[in-house]
């Protein structure tokens, strides 16, 4: 997923910092929601695809407490080292989309990347 890897770089490098402050997986529907805190204490939320119906959820998901309020990228080459399932690449994703929240939702930070 280098696509993946290559934009959590591009954000990091924009200089976008936050913790992981909650993340929701939904077992009767196909979403991961990842809710990040930015530095500033202000909310940043993303989802993703975790085609739960096809490839399932883990039963134990108790693992994701201890990423609680963690800083985010650390978050993300944790999960990065775990197997490599479409549910992890959902949290991947889903994280990766919260710290993007802050680009997508300021129309300044968009026009100073030319968008």
């Amino acid at each position: 997923m280098d696509i993946l890897k290559n934009t959590i770089k591009e954000i990091e490098n924009l200089g976008i910092n936050a913790t992981l402050s909650n993340v929701v997986i939904t077992r009767f529907g196909p979403w991961t929601l990842s809710y990040v805190r930015y530095d500033d204490g202000e909310l940043g939320c993303g989802c993703a695809n975790n085609e739960a119906e096809r490839w399932g959820i883990p039963e134990d998901v108790s693992f994701m407490k201890d990423l609680f309020n963690l800083d985010a990228y650390d978050v993300l080459d944790e999960l990065e080292g775990l197997e490599n399932s479409v549910f992890i690449n959902s949290l991947r994703t889903s994280i990766t989309s919260a710290l993007s929240y802050r680009l997508m939702n300021d129309g300044n930070e968009l026009k100073k990347e030319g968008i």
